[in-house]
């Protein structure tokens, strides 16, 4: 069977996804052009938590970005210390790494992942 492993640094904005599924918190990063109250009438998830609000916040710039009313209040403002998560989405499992993120780090908790001695919690 084919394993997929992912190592996602858990405060980048695109993992909110993945946070959500493992019971982490959900961090919300400042989007790099300035945001404004929007009233465009289409279908929208927000960037930062995925649900779709009443209040819109979209990129002035065109970029296809929107953040709701409380991830545009919370952005940029959250200081998280950085965590390696391994998903095995096969098996319906995830491990949050709770130490420093070092190259040796990484490469004993793959290690440990592919031997099978990794402890793993199962995905939300």
């Amino acid at each position: 069977s084919t394993q997929s492993t992912w190592v996602v640094q858990s405060n980048c904005t695109t993992s909110s996804q993945i946070r959500k599924m493992c019971g982490l918190p959900n961090v919300v990063g400042s989007h790099e052009h300035p945001l404004a109250a929007s009233n465009l009438d289409s279908d929208w998830g927000c960037d930062g938590c995925g649900d779709a609000g009443e209040e819109r916040f979209r990129c002035t710039v065109g970029c296809d970005f929107d953040y709701c009313a409380e991830c545009n209040a919370k952005a940029g403002r959250a200081e998280l210390t950085p965590q390696a998560v391994i998903l095995d989405i096969p098996n319906g499992g995830y491990h949050v790494f709770d130490g420093s993120i070092t190259d040796d780090a990484i490469r004993g908790l793959l290690k440990k992942f592919t031997s099978g001695e990794l402890e793993m919690k199962e995905l939300d």
